[in-house]
């Protein structure tokens, strides 16, 4: 992904600035740690939502929220050798694939849980550098030098987030309108998305300084249609709705996630026909960031905000999606909401909680039936679940395809 800029021709005279949220630190079970000869730092971002606010002066601002996590593999470490090779044999029973490739997809996933946290302050910078490029994969690699990385700003668009406990960090950059109106007008609409941004961090000093890691961030407009989306067997076979043995192979050892058939091209048809925004929320762990990043990737899904939980934090899954959802309807309080989930958890309990407290706000829900209506059961929950949600409100679906008329129809 490249920028409509490059700092030679980004606007002068205009100094963005960035707001520093109070950091808490949750609960968590990750032990902080050094960047060594023996270790290796990696910077994960979180794909995120812009969000419009206005000013005394008429004027508006762009609040770009940045989050990420700074880890540390201790690649060398015998006790990581040792957990990891305990883990494989404990979990084999259950493991449908025993390929290279399982072991490798096995190795980084669930080595993300035994990594470090890089809690070295003042050390990860954050750069909003521009507009993104169509069909490109960013310049910056983690071979990039620091040198180079450090020209990327020259207005501020900028911020150092402070390194919680456990590595997340999270942190907001405002940049003037003035200042995206001018990338636009720098940049071809044919050549970069006007409603995307390029994020990047890269590791400023110290060991493996030049490490970085790229994302985007999604403008959205103050009015519109929004999709907020469950991941598992929503548009993501996971196999959650089977069990725990189900979800637990397709997490650790499924080298390529598979997309629900369809699901990808619904979404697309969603952005090209009203220009929907995209909001991907999961209960599963940050640490599995970086799979469903390259699932959304490669699956040719529309860019959008992933939110993930910290599985150590004090809420439940119903109460942490609770709070997401609520977050969004609070920052976009102008826009209009589609609601997917699928039948094998509890989204249809949520989502009908959330049309009880916005009526109007609410568009459609739309519910997955993950057996293909072979178990009764399950749609007998759903449809108790949505009993005070108008009929012309809710659609339990089992084919993506057979909603296309409804996308029309919205636009």
């Amino acid at each position: 992904m490249l920028t409509s800029l490059t700092p030679s021709t980004e606007p002068d005279q205009i100094h963005p600035t960035s707001l520093s949220p109070e950091p808490s630190t949750p609960p968590t079970a990750v032990s902080p740690a050094e960047v060594t000869a023996d270790t290796q730092c990696r910077l994960s971002l979180f794909p995120t939502a812009a969000y419009w606010i206005s000013n005394e002066d008429q004027s508006k601002t762009l609040v770009v929220p940045v989050k990420g996590w700074a880890h540390v593999s201790h690649n060398k470490s015998l006790s990581r050798y040792l957990l990891l090779g305990l883990g494989k044999r404990l979990l084999s029973p259950i493991r449908s694939d025993r390929s290279v490739e399982s072991d490798q997809a096995y190795e980084e996933r669930m080595g993300a849980f035994l990594d470090g946290a890089l809690t070295e302050q003042k050390s990860v910078r954050v750069v909003v550098r521009g507009l993104r490029r169509r069909g490109g994969a960013s310049e910056y690699t983690d071979g990039t030098c620091v040198q180079d990385l450090e020209g990327l700003c020259v207005d501020g668009v900028e911020v150092w987030p402070v390194l919680l406990a456990n590595g997340l960090f999270s942190d907001v950059i405002k940049i003037e309108e003035s200042v995206i109106k001018k990338w636009q007008e720098l940049g071809d609409e044919t050549v970069y998305f006007w409603d995307q941004l390029e994020v990047i961090a890269y590791k400023s000093k110290g060991n493996q300084a030049g490490v970085n890691a790229v994302t985007t961030a999604t403008i959205v407009s103050q009015d519109g249609i929004s999709i907020i989306t469950d991941l598992d067997d929503t548009i993501k076979d996971s196999d959650v709705y089977k069990g725990a043995t189900a979800a637990l192979n397709n997490a650790f050892f499924v080298p390529d996630a598979a997309a629900i058939h369809g699901m990808a091209e619904l979404y697309k048809l969603f952005y090209t026909n009203s220009k929907a925004a995209f909001h991907y929320v999961s209960a599963s762990p940050f640490q599995l960031l970086d799979m469903i990043s390259k699932f959304l990737n490669d699956g040719d899904f529309p860019s959008g905000s992933i939110t993930l939980r910290d599985v150590w934090s004090q809420r439940s899954r119903r109460a942490y999606k609770d709070e997401i959802v609520k977050d969004l309807f609070s920052k976009y309080p102008n826009r209009r909401f589609v609601l997917i989930g699928d039948a094998g958890e509890k989204d249809a309990e949520i989502y009908a909680r959330v049309y009880s407290q916005y009526p109007d706000r609410v568009v459609k829900i739309l519910i997955r039936d993950v057996s293909d209506g072979k178990d009764a059961e399950k749609l007998k929950i759903v449809h108790d679940a949505l009993a005070n949600v108008p009929s012309e409100i809710h659609i339990v679906f089992s084919d993506p395809f057979t909603l296309h008329s409804l996308v029309n129809s919205l636009n």
